[in-house]
């Protein structure tokens, strides 16, 4: 623990454990999760383990949110959406800017994924979880002025071969990854 990894006060994540440092004693040390438990972690896994510190250097971090957009919508028009909801969210930096791109073809979306960085992790969860809301609603926005649901589009064979589907409309919930995927 020479080298000083980690300081009480930093976010890390250790093995399968992300929380804040409270105490750095002589053989272990105890980071508290977001749940509010204590892990004691020896201080041999610290030195000898991959840490994630997320704050070592600076608190300034990136957040990864990704959407599903209907097959058949404006994707730039989306695109557009996911941006303007980003600039205009207070806990969103200017600098680095944020970025949307298209992902992947799924199985009944295009997946987009906005890319943006926040000074702190103090409201990162509200920060992630608020666009969505946000996006979901300018989303149905972009599917209804092209007249299609989400669920009118799906992929059949290959991601060139994009077919309408008969298939009723159902409402598509874009997918919730861990922190930064």
């Amino acid at each position: 623990m020479l080298e000083r990894p980690i300081r009480a006060g930093d976010i890390v994540t250790v093995e399968s454990t992300t929380g804040t440092v409270k105490k750095i004693h002589l053989r272990a040390t105890t980071i508290t999760n977001w749940d509010r438990q204590e892990f004691v972690v020896p201080n041999r896994t610290l030195i000898t383990n991959t840490l994630l510190n997320w704050t070592l250097s600076a608190p300034l971090n990136r957040i990864v949110i990704p959407v599903g957009i209907a097959y058949g919508s404006d994707t730039e028009h989306a695109r557009e959406i996911l941006l303007a909801v980003a600039k205009d969210h207070n806990n969103v930096l200017d600098d680095p800017a944020p970025i949307a791109t298209f992902e992947q073809f799924a199985d009944s979306s295009v997946t987009m994924v906005l890319r943006a960085y926040l000074p702190d992790l103090d409201a990162r969860l509200s920060t992630i979880s608020e666009p969505h809301d946000e996006g979901q609603t300018q989303g149905s926005k972009v599917a209804n002025n092209i007249g299609r649901s989400p669920g009118q589009y799906r992929r059949h064979g290959s991601r060139n071969n994009i077919s309408e589907s008969t298939a009723g409309s159902s409402t598509h919930q874009p997918s919730r990854r861990g922190p930064d995927e």
